[in-house]
């Protein structure tokens, strides 16, 4: 049944509440709450009944995933995932940083879980995910929370791990290492290794501009986060002022902190490092008593339990017990620097209170996982880059095989870089900064194996480079669908094409072809059809390419194809390529324009399952871009219609001259409810490239939030009917407005 915000928001509580003193709760019409607080526990208690209010069931299913419990929703088929999660034993790490979590970052934390636990135990009505997957309200602690943080942090190697650990026995293994560190990307085995993708794939592109090269005289900020495109969004909107944090932004489900946003002294945002916090070690040889053997049972929707074995050892768990990840030859421990003791949550809280540079850098010396750019901007007119992460000091990669011995995982493993040991960028001379999962700028030290082609960073610094940008070229920056590679490889396939006297017509659209992926362009048709009939007929070691698919990374094209296709005699090479051209013209008899071949389909997770979810797509439209344009809209290889896999769902950008010109915009809606008139209803503004406005004034609070909901403390409570959600705007005590600089 459909519900109207005004339905949404009479489910609220507002009376008897865990608070010191009454709250000010305003939501804006696509159900984005701004809390305004006197106390800075009562802010937090606040910011957890909003994730429970909008994101219940969603915190519930991401529960269960990070504990290893998705048999208890999907019952038999989920058994082996759940196996291969509870190796990791996220619940058992988060238990050991919840021991050692900094005082505020407890003091912030230990309300929030309470506000998730009071609406919990206040709700009227329970989403229809409960009743779908078999969900039960549980009460929600600490340790959770953190847990919800360590499956944040998963390692975005992980998937290429799993697609080599398949072929270990193989003898082009070693060959196999070697091109998949030259393509820079992932390697997925089978099923096991696509559910994996999704829970650790991770992109985003992030731009800064300094005050020198913007039409206002102060820096701008722009964050592009990319990961799945399903509903509910992965980010939750919100805004929040309290005594000591002042912030508006994204803040990932679960976890109270702004991800990406802005406050009264900086903005920042961040995009996924590819940098390897995990190593696989041989442990095959380690003596009997240094292996530490369990059994957990693993309970399975109507259909008991199920008892599986986890090996342990110094240098963390055995993989091979996981049949899901079927690892061949000898014992392998996954070793990841998540399973050690960090604190993201206050780091970001850290860099939310910070007054200078300094500040914000160190902020985050305590952010282990997953690596990350920080891009940041500052109201005195900085700019920026922070490298947040705990990652162990390698001397070298390995060349041959990512499997380290336990002495090699030692030596790398003794010290670790951080945030206040790797390189802080400050005020470049370009006048901006760019990210897009580039490789670092750092020298000292290999930090990782497979980092982005470049093609997207070199993109994003093109349009950077432009003089007096506004927040309009942010935003079309951000909708981008160039790829200079792209165009660069089909003139050089245009010359191939060329010389084996193939299709004219293909040849002449490659050659004059500007690597724009445009939803109406049909030159992006002809390319990648043409790419998906050269890669399968150059599918060299067969049985290694039944394990794993490489064909789908686009690295796999810049750095390799043309190399493969020079390799082939002209007896192979010719028919080949006159083969790929006509296999790419019928691909645009079919779909003249790339839009009517790459789809980007909007429904809820659960749309995923066949037949069952159907009825949960909310939206399907032709979309532009593609893996490596500024607008992210990833796929594999393809020669029909196919959806696009992840990219971009959220952003955001800040002219930091203007503390009420912050703008975001969620790919999707903020109110994970089905059905409700908030659950998709930014998908208008996503299209049309209009963004939510997120001031930071109290005037332009009052003004964008126009339903307030007072919410009150056990000893304001009356016998009087709850307070309503109502339109008139009030105006907060002294002592709680905003702070603004610059």
């Amino acid at each position: 049944m459909p519900l109207t915000l005004e339905q949404r928001l009479a489910d609220f509580p507002t009376a008897d509440l865990d608070l010191q003193a009454p709250v000010h709760l305003r939501w804006n019409e696509h159900a984005v709450p701004y809390i305004e607080a006197e106390h800075d526990v009562d802010a937090a208690y606040a910011l957890g009944l909003c994730h429970a209010h909008l994101r219940l069931a969603q915190l519930h299913l991401m529960k269960r995933i990070a504990q290893g419990r998705v048999a208890e929703m999907f019952g038999p088929p989920a058994v082996n995932l759940d196996h291969a999660l509870r190796l990791l034993d996220l619940p058992g790490v988060a238990t050991r940083c919840a021991a050692t979590l900094a005082a505020d970052t407890r003091a912030w934390v230990e309300p929030f879980v309470r506000g998730l636990n009071d609406y919990q135990q206040r709700l009227r009505r329970r989403p229809p995910e409960f009743r779908w997957l078999a969900l039960k309200p549980e009460p929600w602690t600490l340790v959770d929370v953190l847990t919800l943080g360590r499956l944040a942090g998963a390692d975005v190697n992980w998937s290429s791990y799993l697609g080599l650990l398949r072929t270990r026995a193989h003898p082009g293994f070693a060959s196999l290492w070697q091109r998949l560190c030259a393509v820079g990307g992932a390697a997925l085995a089978g099923r096991a290794g696509q559910a994996m993708t999704q829970l650790v794939r991770g992109g985003s592109n992030s731009v800064v501009i300094a005050a020198s090269r913007s039409a206002s005289g102060a820096p701008l900020m722009a964050n592009d986060p990319h990961l799945g495109q399903q509903l509910p969004n992965f980010w939750v909107l919100a805004g929040v002022r309290s005594p000591s944090y002042h912030m508006v932004g994204l803040m990932p489900t679960g976890l109270p902190f702004v991800g990406v946003g802005v406050g009264p002294h900086f903005a920042w945002g961040g995009t996924n490092m590819r940098a390897a916090s995990s190593d696989l070690v041989d442990v095959s040889q380690l003596p009997h008593a240094e292996v530490h053997t369990t059994y957990t049972d693993i309970r399975v929707r109507g259909m008991g339990t199920r008892r599986r074995r986890i090996r342990r050892t110094a240098q963390g768990p055995i993989l091979n017990d996981a049949r899901v990840l079927r690892v061949a030859g000898g014992d392998v421990a996954l070793r990841w620097v998540g399973a050690r003791t960090s604190d993201e949550i206050g780091a970001f809280l850290g860099a939310a209170r910070a007054r200078t540079v300094e500040q914000f850098r160190s902020a985050f010396a305590d952010f282990g996982v997953c690596a990350q750019n920080i891009l940041f901007a500052s109201r005195d007119g900085h700019i920026g880059h922070v490298y947040a992460a705990h990652l162990p000091r390698r001397s070298a990669l390995p060349q041959t095989s990512p499997i380290l011995s336990p002495l090699q995982a030692d030596e790398a493993w003794q010290q670790r870089w951080d945030a206040l040991s790797l390189p802080l960028t400050v005020d470049p001379a370009a006048g901006f900064r760019v990210s897009a999962n580039d490789r670092p700028q750092f020298d000292r030290a290999p930090l990782g194996f497979f980092f982005s082609e470049g093609d997207r960073a070199a993109r994003l610094a093109e349009l950077a480079a432009g003089e007096r940008l506004s927040l309009a070229d942010l935003i079309a920056l951000q909708n981008d669908t160039r790829v200079p590679g792209a165009a660069r490889l089909a003139a050089s396939l245009a010359l191939r094409l060329e010389r084996a006297d193939a299709d004219a017509e293909v040849v002449a659209a490659l050659r004059d072809w500007d690597g724009d992926y445009a939803a109406d362009a049909g030159t992006p048709v002809l390319f990648e059809s043409l790419l998906h009939a050269l890669a399968s007929g150059l599918r060299p070691q067969r049985a290694l390419h039944r394990a794993v698919d490489l064909d789908d990374e686009w690295g796999r094209h810049t750095r390799l194809l043309i190399d493969d296709l020079d390799a082939l005699p002209s007896a192979s090479l010719n028919p080949l390529l006159r083969r790929a051209a006509q296999r790419a013209l019928a691909a645009r008899r079919r779909y003249p324009r790339w839009g009517d071949m790459h789809r980007l389909r909007v429904g809820h997770l659960l749309s995923l399952i066949p037949m069952f979810g159907r009825g949960l797509v909310v939206a399907e439209w032709g979309a532009g871009g593609t893996r490596e344009s500024p607008m992210k809209n990833s796929h594999g290889l393809v020669a029909g219609r196919h959806r696009v896999q992840y990219g971009a769902q959220a952003r955001h950008v800040s002219d930091l001259a203007d503390p009420d010109a912050n703008h975001f915009v969620l790919l999707g809606g903020n109110d994970g409810w089905i059905g409700s008139d908030n659950y998709a209803d930014q998908l208008g503004r996503w299209r049309n490239r209009t963004y939510v406005h997120m001031p930071l004034r109290a005037a332009g609070v009052e003004s964008a939030f126009s339903r307030l909901t007072l919410l009150r403390p056990v000893a304001a409570a009356t016998s009087d009917a709850p307070h309503k959600s109502q339109r008139a705007p009030v105006a907060m005590p002294s002592a709680t407005q905003p702070q603004t600089s610059g």
